[in-house]
């Protein structure tokens, strides 16, 4: 039987109903649906899903680590992770990856305009917010303002051409090169990886020695100040 002055609603997360007084602005079933109902309406969120309520490696989410370790950035008082890019499909691509495995939300995807050297473009970031995750990536080796002090990172080795992928992705690139030899045409791959710290590097390219067996080379950038590069090539 239904208390006097009150009234039934229902979770909008997992449409229990709920008898609450009537004067009382309780929306949700419990405290943590009510956390996550509050975060997805501050980011403008499409609720898919619960959150999960523990971090299990696979290969969509070494991905995401490599991503976050190479264009990701974790805020330092607060259990928010953001990853920038120029590239809008790719943050669709992450964003659900990130609801999938982690949030069971799509946030908004934000567009950013910059200026440089004159010339107006487009970045877009993607934030969102979890304490497992969160903390799941400073057990492995992520942390704040982690541009200059990144190192060894606890990828399992199962995963890390996965992890490998997504720091290309973020801040690596390649090109193509052909050459002509004794009428032959041959092509030649080079791969770069760069970072603010050497360090980081340096894990990469022995973990890439011991399980892909490739080996590259790691200079200083000269045109950015404190940036390397990793270089592999096979020509």
């Amino acid at each position: 039987m239904r208390k006097k002055n009150s009234e039934i609603k229902i979770c909008p997360l997992c449409k229990k109903p709920i008898e609450a007084p009537v004067i009382n602005s309780r929306k949700c079933c419990s405290k943590s649906h009510s956390a996550f109902f509050s975060s997805s309406r501050r980011y403008n969120s499409e609720i898919v899903k619960d959150e999960v309520t523990n971090i299990t490696w696979c290969k969509n989410l070494s991905y995401l680590i490599g991503m976050i370790a190479s264009d990701g950035t974790l805020h330092i008082n607060r259990h928010l992770i953001k990853i920038s890019s120029k590239d809008y499909d790719l943050l669709i691509q992450i964003r659900d990856i990130v609801c999938d495995l982690i949030t069971g939300k799509k946030n908004k995807i934000l567009t950013d305009l910059k200026v440089s050297e004159g010339k107006t473009f487009k970045n877009y970031s993607y934030s969102f917010t979890s304490h497992i995750f969160y903390h799941f990536c400073l057990d492995i080796g992520l942390t704040p303002n982690k541009s200059l002090t990144i190192s060894k990172l606890k990828v399992p080795k199962i995963y890390f051409s996965d992890f490998l992928r997504g720091e290309i992705d973020g801040d690596g690139n390649f090109n193509i090169i052909k050459r002509h030899l004794n009428n032959c045409e041959r092509r030649y791959i080079n791969i770069r990886i760069y970072s603010g710290s050497k360090a980081f590097l340096q894990w990469i390219n022995e973990t890439c020695s011991k399980n892909i067996y490739i080996y590259g080379i790691i200079y200083k950038d000269k045109e950015v100040k404190n940036k390397y590069v990793l270089f592999w090539s096979d020509g």
